[in-house]
């Protein structure tokens, strides 16, 4: 098994557990979404390493998704996203991961 395999598998294995994670708001609320946007952002964010063009389009969507989050009012967990969604395609392409 290729090293590409295995961190593809690291990759799904920690978005299930990103959207396996119960959300403590109330459903519905204003907190809520802003949370599930911020998650569905991560999820992209991880899904972006080692993706090469691809990963840049996903890692687009996953910052749209992070500065939503920000104005929505998850500051913490959008820069989380934003920050992510940066640093993780970059390093996915420099290091030569590109499936």
């Amino acid at each position: 098994m290729g090293k590409f395999w295995i961190i593809l598998i690291i990759q799904i294995v920690i978005i299930l557990i990103i959207v396996s994670q119960k959300n403590g708001y109330e459903k519905g609320s204003r907190e809520w979404e802003t949370v599930r946007l911020c998650k569905t952002g991560m999820c992209f964010a991880i899904a972006s390493f080692g993706f090469g063009l691809f990963g840049f389009i996903l890692a687009f969507v996953s910052f749209i998704l992070g500065i939503a989050g920000i104005i929505k009012g998850q500051t913490f967990f959008g820069v989380r996203v934003i920050a992510a969604s940066i640093i993780l395609p970059i390093l996915g392409v420099s290091m030569g991961m590109v499936f």
